[in-house]
């Protein structure tokens, strides 16, 4: 076995409590990734298909895309699918951004929250443009191009309002000249919001394996997706108006990397980001953001150094949030809820549902928060919890 693939043992610290067994499990999961997939890399080399590692989200960039557990909007869920199940109200997003050796990149995705969680749709594309061509002996021959095409379908379920799961199937294919490839992925993902005694704490776990599939085909030579087993937790705290995130990442072509990022949202309005990516090939993988809310739409820019005589990556985003009568007391609520404040939550819930009676997350989160507060109290509140 080459030694370019050795990668030093870690020491595991067995925790105890409820945030001490996340810790662990997420070590285990992606050390057991490492010692099956470190024979693999000896022999296969690099993966293909690299657009495949970078998400649409403009938001997540600016947080050095650091997203595994902070998957809460319609592009969150293009690091994790279960973050289908966090969006609280029908989102659609386009990004667009202006990368490398001309490069650009267009996403359109869509997604909205279910009686069961949530699901979403995204197509993503790049282009280069026209690239000039040379020959071995650096004489230039005709222009050429290189692109990129994906489609996705996810789906995500919840159990109360600490726990969602979901998967992502797509398709995907890539074209250099007048060369192709397609093939066929999928990602799966698991996101926990952790307690303590019962009582919600300001962090999340995430857990996501992402592009699993069919080898792709370019002029006869096989070429695997890059596979990836992403692991990260974040503190979500100050009314939600702060968050920092902080992951490891195993990409079966290569090396762990560690990433992180930040976010903080002043008075609701606009908000400052700043991240770190260790798994970047150029550069020095840090990643600054802002961000602004107009009622319901959100303009976000990243921007990141590539270094070298590459440039600077410029990336653009809006996102739009409609809503439905009742969605923000239910967003409302569900804030609340996680934040342990039951009682302030069952009233946001009720509220919801004087304003939409059909509303199943409402009354969903509802059933939730009246049994947490039964279980801390050991008495109903009111009739309304047994809508």
């Amino acid at each position: 076995m080459s030694s370019a693939f050795r990668v030093p043992r870690p020491k595991l610290v067995l925790l105890t409590g409820n945030i001490g067994r996340w810790f662990t499990l997420l070590w285990i999961v992606t050390w057991s990734f490492e010692l099956g997939t470190r024979n693999c890399l000896a022999a296969a080399g690099k993966d293909g298909f690299v657009f495949l590692k970078d998400g649409p989200g403009v938001r997540q960039s600016g947080m050095g895309d650091s997203a595994v557990s902070v998957a809460d909007d319609v592009n969150g869920a293009f690091w994790n699918p279960a973050g289908f199940a966090e969006v609280r109200s029908d989102q659609a997003s386009f990004a667009y951004s202006s990368e490398a050796l001309s490069m650009t990149r267009q996403s359109l995705s869509f997604a909205r929250p279910s009686d069961f969680g949530g699901w979403g749709v995204s197509l993503q594309r790049g282009d280069s443009g026209n690239i000039q061509g040379y020959d071995t002996g650096d004489a230039k021959t005709s222009n050429f191009n290189v692109g990129d095409e994906s489609a996705s379908f996810g789906l995500a379920g919840r159990r109360g309002l600490s726990t969602s799961y979901g998967a992502t199937v797509k398709y995907v294919s890539q074209k250099i000249s007048d060369v192709s490839a397609s093939a066929y992925a999928a990602d799966l993902g698991v996101l926990q919001r952790l307690t303590w005694n019962g009582r919600p704490l300001p962090f999340s776990a995430g857990l996501a394996v992402r592009n699993v599939g069919s080898k792709a085909s370019f002029d006869g030579e096989k070429t695997s997706l890059p596979q990836s087993v992403d692991a990260g937790m974040d503190f979500h705290g100050f009314s939600e108006a702060v968050t920092v995130a902080a992951e490891v990442h195993k990409p079966q072509d290569g090396h762990s990397y560690f990433s992180a990022g930040g976010e903080m949202w002043l008075r609701g309005a606009m908000a400052i980001r700043a991240g770190y990516d260790g798994g970047t090939d150029l550069g020095n993988g840090f990643h600054v953001g802002v961000g602004f809310k107009l009622k319901g739409i959100q303009i976000d820019y990243a921007w990141t150094a590539m270094g070298n005589g590459f440039g600077n990556v410029h990336r653009f985003g809006l996102l739009f949030r409609f809503g439905r009568p009742g969605d923000q007391a239910y967003e409302e609520g569900c804030r609340l809820s996680q934040q342990g404040n039951y009682p302030e939550a069952i009233l946001k819930f009720e509220k919801a549902l004087d304003a939409d009676p059909g509303h199943i997350r409402a009354i969903q989160g509802l059933r939730d928060a009246v049994k947490r507060l039964e279980n801390e109290t050991g008495s109903a509140p009111s009739k309304e919890g047994a809508r």
